[in-house]
């Protein structure tokens, strides 16, 4: 499977790039990281730590990601981005959510962040990852939110000027 995400990543991603990955990288240690990397292409990389991604902060500079986030704000072509690993939505949300489907019979809170009001009213859109193709965690659909899971995109990267066009009609001219 590694060597199926080399090569996909790699079809799309150039040595000019910025590479930003929103967690799970890798459940090897970061001797397995470092293996990986050294294979993808990008100008730089960086990491938006996913609740796999359990490595001590250095180590994983060391394997090759560049910079080390939680959350990142993008403000880009007009748009305040949120780069997060779980989807993030307000308190009110996940009630909302949590009354709508009385019979859920997991932890919501376990696949989602939870970002205050503030934060919500601000972002045009939050890039995520974490759900993967899961229809039952599929319950946000707020138009605000976009689901890169590796597995959601046939394992292979997406440009944010791709992501900006599917969700608001927008093409970004670089």
């Amino acid at each position: 499977m590694t060597e199926h995400l080399i090569k996909c990543h790699n079809s799309v991603i150039s040595d000019k790039d910025l590479y930003i990955n929103l967690g799970d990288f890798s459940f090897g240690n970061t001797n397995d990281w470092k293996k990986t990397l050294d294979q993808l292409i990008f100008e730089e990389a960086w990491l938006i730590q996913g609740n796999h991604d359990r490595e001590h902060q250095q180590d994983i500079l060391n394997s090759g990601f560049s910079k080390i986030y939680r959350k990142y704000w993008l403000y880009y072509h007009g748009y305040n981005i949120l780069l997060t690993h779980k989807p993030c939505i307000t308190d009110s949300i996940f009630k909302e959510i949590e009354s709508n489907n009385p019979n859920l019979d997991y932890d919501i809170r376990k696949s989602y962040t939870s970002i205050s009001q503030t934060e919500y009213d601000k972002m045009n859109l939050n890039i995520h990852a974490h759900i993967h193709n899961n229809p039952r965690e599929q319950l946000n659909k707020t138009g605000k939110h976009f689901n890169v899971s590796a597995d959601v995109l046939n394992f292979t990267p997406i440009h944010i000027n791709d992501i900006l066009f599917k969700m608001f009609g927008v093409d970004v001219v670089c």
